[in-house]
């Protein structure tokens, strides 16, 4: 997830082109001003990964407005997740996941280094982050208040 990689969908292809044309969101423009919740909220957890088949979400983190005037905005959203996911993993968050899990990550991980992403190649020695975990579903699909109140569920997909 990369705040400025963010798109609002995409319309087909113009004559002479081979790609849709995509409509970007831009999270400093008004529609990442806009709050994230209604009714707006003063701080937002995220506490669950939707389609997520381990048991708990690893990560759960706050999201707080950017200003203590203002409420929880969609671009404080979409920070908070690039900088929750961002974070390296450690050899012991690792470990307790199931082998399965593991293998994904590891593809995900392999994948994302080889790639340009802000005009760079991370590079083979860049380490685990907990983008990995997310294997192929990196775009923010949205936010949906968890069943038990526990917070908010983050839904993410493919690209």
């Amino acid at each position: 997830m990369h705040p400025c990689i963010v798109w609002l969908g995409e319309l087909p292809a113009l004559d002479g082109d081979d790609e849709p044309w995509r409509i970007p969101f831009l999270p400093d423009g008004a529609n990442g001003a806009q709050p994230a919740t209604h009714p707006p909220v003063s701080l937002l957890h995220i506490s669950a990964l939707a389609d997520d088949n381990f048991t708990r979400f690893p990560w759960p983190f706050a999201v707080r407005p950017h200003h203590e005037r203002l409420p929880v905005l969609v671009m404080d959203v979409l920070n908070a997740c690039v900088a929750n996911f961002e974070e390296f993993m450690r050899a012991e968050e690792v470990a307790a996941l199931p082998e399965e899990r593991r293998n994904q990550m590891y593809n995900a991980y392999w994948d994302r280094v080889r790639r340009m992403w802000s005009g760079r190649i991370p590079g083979d020695d860049d380490g685990l982050r907990r983008i990995d975990y997310l294997g192929d579903r990196v775009l923010f699909r949205g936010l949906e208040p968890a069943p038990d109140g526990s917070g908010f569920v983050l839904f993410v997909g493919p690209p």
